[in-house]
C-alpha cells in the first residue's frame, strides 16, 4: 500500500484506487447479500473452517431485525449475520479506521453484549463474535497483530467463551505479508494475512499480484477485484473522501454527531432490564458476567432470575 497519497496524486495516478479498508467499500463488499460468496471466504479464513462448510450457511441480519432483535438504526451501519454451522454463531464485522481508544473498546463490548442479550430465545447460538479490522494496534503490549478478548473475572479466569471480540491489525499484517515475515506467525492462517493485505491495498498493480497469489478460489478473488474496481470507477465520491483529509474529517464529524443522536435515542428506548437478564441467563451466561457487562446490580439480576425460576 502506498502511504500518504494526496487527492491530486490519486486522481492523476491510474494505479491508485480507494482500498477496501474504506468503510463504505468494506460494507458493500462484505455486507451486501449479493456478494455473499466474498463474505463466505472471509469467514472461512477467520474461523479457520473449510469453505465448503461455510458455503450457503450465511444469513445476513444487517438490513433487517428478523429473528435477531437488534436496533435497526445501528445495524444499518454494521455487518451482522448468522453462520449456521454446528450451533449457530452470530458474527459482527467492523472496520475501525481510527486509532483504538478505551471508549471505542467499551462501546464494542456494550454492542456485542447487546447483540447477545437480544437474541431471539428460539435461536440457540454457539457464540457471538465481533471481528474488528483495525488500521492501528490491537494490543500495544504484546499481541500487536491479532488478539482475542474473552470475558474474564478479576483473577483472569474465563467466564464465558460464548461472547468474543477479536481485534485484527490489518495494516501490520499487510506489512508482514510483503516482507514474507507473516510465515513466522503460525497461529494465524495465510488466508487471514492475505485478506488483511487485500483490505489495505490501494495500488492496482499490487492488487493484481495479490490475485495471482491468492490462497482462495482464483475465480472468486478475480471477481472480488472486479467489484472493487467497479466501485472505484463509478464513484468519485470515494476517491475524494478517502484521500482528502479535510473532506474525510467533515464526513466523520457528521457521522459522529449522528451516532451521538442515535445513542441518546437508544438510551431512552433500551430494552427492559428484565428481558436482557432473562435472555443472557438462558444463554448460560453466569450472574457475575451479566452484571459486569450490563451494569445491572447483582441483587436485581438475582431477583429477576429467581422470579423466572419460580414461574417455571
Amino acid at each position: 500500500m502506498r502511504k500518504n497519497v494526496t487527492l491530486e496524486e490519486a486522481r492523476n495516478d491510474p494505479d491508485i484506487i480507494v482500498p477496501i479498508v474504506y468503510d463504505e467499500i468494506f460494507r458493500e463488499i462484505f455486507g451486501n447479500p449479493k456478494n455473499v460468496v466474498f463474505t463466505e471466504y472471509l469467514v472461512s479464513a477467520l474461523l479457520n473452517i473449510p469453505y465448503e462448510e461455510i458455503k450457503g450457511k450465511i444469513s445476513y441480519k444487517t438490513r433487517t431485525s428478523e429473528n435477531v432483535n437488534i436496533n435497526k438504526n445501528k445495524i444499518e451501519k454494521d455487518i451482522v449475520f448468522i453462520v449456521d454451522i454446528e450451533n449457530k454463531s452470530i458474527l459482527n464485522l467492523e472496520m475501525n479506521l481510527k486509532d483504538l481508544t478505551s471508549t471505542k473498546i467499551l462501546r464494542n463490548v456494550k454492542y456485542i453484549t447487546d447483540i447477545f442479550s437480544n437474541i431471539d430465545k428460539n435461536i440457540k447460538v454457539k457464540s457471538v463474535i465481533q471481528f474488528n479490522f483495525n488500521t492501528s494496534f490491537v494490543d500495544n503490549k504484546n499481541k500487536f497483530i491479532y488478539d482475542k478478548y474473552l470475558f474474564r473475572n478479576k483473577k483472569g479466569n474465563i467466564l464465558t467463551e460464548k461472547i468474543q471480540i477479536i481485534e485484527i491489525n490489518v495494516a501490520k499484517m499487510s506489512e508482514l505479508w510483503y516482507s514474507n515475515e507473516y510465515k513466522k506467525y503460525k497461529n494465524v492462517s495465510k488466508k487471514v494475512f492475505w485478506f488483511a493485505t487485500l483490505l489495505m491495498e490501494n495500488e492496482i498493480s499490487k492488487l493484481n499480484e495479490l490475485i495471482k497469489d491468492t490462497p482462495i478460489s482464483k475465480d472468486i478473488a478475480t471477481n472480488l477485484r472486479k467489484r472493487v474496481m467497479d466501485m472505484n470507477d463509478n464513484n468519485e465520491l470515494y476517491l475524494g473522501r478517502w484521500y482528502d483529509p479535510e473532506e474525510e474529517y467533515k464526513y466523520w464529524k457528521e457521522v459522529e454527531k449522528e451516532t451521538i443522536r442515535e445513542e441518546a435515542l437508544n438510551e431512552g428506548i433500551s430494552q427492559n432490564q428484565e428481558e436482557i437478564v432473562k435472555n443472557m441467563y438462558e444463554q448460560d451466561v453466569d450472574i457475575n458476567t451479566i452484571h459486569k457487562y450490563t451494569g445491572i446490580p447483582i441483587k436485581t439480576i438475582t431477583k429477576i432470575i429467581n422470579n423466572k425460576t419460580k414461574k417455571k
